[in-house]
């Protein structure tokens, strides 16, 4: 009795078919504006070096490329 195929096939389609929650988060928490203001910033917060974080207290600083510069998100 060889029920692997089975197994695999029934396997492949419950991860298909499971909530996205189960799935990889392919949206930064700081981007999502249903999450509290302080989840957001911790989030974005943790993502950032301190060179960045520094970099941010000037007036004249540039968007930082890795953290979605095309997109502006009001926290």
């Amino acid at each position: 009795m060889n029920n692997k195929p089975t197994l695999i096939t029934l396997l492949a389609i419950s991860l298909h078919l499971a909530p996205p929650a189960l799935h990889a988060q392919s949206e930064p928490a700081y981007l999502n504006p249903d999450l509290p203001v302080d989840t957001r910033v911790n989030d974005l917060l943790a993502r950032m070096t301190l060179e960045e974080k520094t970099s941010q207290m000037t007036h004249t600083t540039r968007g930082i490329p890795r953290i979605h510069p095309q997109r502006r998100t009001i926290l």
